[in-house]
């Protein structure tokens, strides 16, 4: 599920850059992606080697993209029990995903 992938890192990049990683951020060599990351780091990152920056911030991405994999199947997994036991709304817009979930 690459776009899970491509998600969590565009959520990480907002802690280290200070402009969204382009979308053509995969075509892109590795060179690239650094020379980038090199242009765009937060200030906060400065001093930084870029390789550091740009490995914290895809070892930020693999955290934040486990755990989206972990809450999708959670919800999966909530979905299936709601219809089940029969608690699901008519309406696909009435459903509360969050109660689903503490209600497990």
């Amino acid at each position: 599920m690459k776009q899970i992938e491509d998600r969590a890192l565009r959520i990480a990049s907002d802690a280290f850059l200070r402009e969204p990683i382009p979308e053509h951020w995969n075509e892109m060599s590795e060179e690239e992606r650094e020379d980038w990351v090199d242009s765009n780091r937060s200030e906060v990152y400065e001093g930084e080697a870029v390789g550091d920056v740009f490995n914290a911030m895809t070892d930020h991405a693999m955290v934040i993209a486990q755990a989206m994999y972990r809450l999708v199947g959670d919800i999966k997994d909530a979905l299936i029990d709601a219809g089940a036991d029969d608690r699901l709304p008519l309406e696909l817009h009435d459903l509360d995903v969050n109660s689903l979930l503490v209600n497990r």
